[in-house]
């Protein structure tokens, strides 16, 4: 799906990803734009988070999870 990028406009680019953000849980939103792939397209940075981070050598937390439990907090 990400190729047909090209044949919507950035303004309902923009409207469907505000749609997302202003949801209850914008976590579903994400996860299915990174499901889709579609979320690589629009914000590369956050599906870097992606991964344990380690701390003393003990994985500690998956940034790219705690991000979208942020979001779902903040927009409760």
């Amino acid at each position: 799906n990400a190729h047909r990028l090209e044949i919507i406009s950035a303004e309902r680019i923009h409207t469907e990803l505000n749609k997302i953000l202003l949801c209850d849980r914008p976590s579903v939103g994400f996860n299915l734009l990174r499901d889709t792939g579609l979320l690589q397209e629009f914000f590369p940075e956050f599906v870097a988070l992606s991964g344990a981070e380690e701390k003393y050598g003990i994985g500690h937390k998956d940034n790219f999870h705690h991000t979208l439990q942020v979001l779902d907090n903040v927009c409760a």
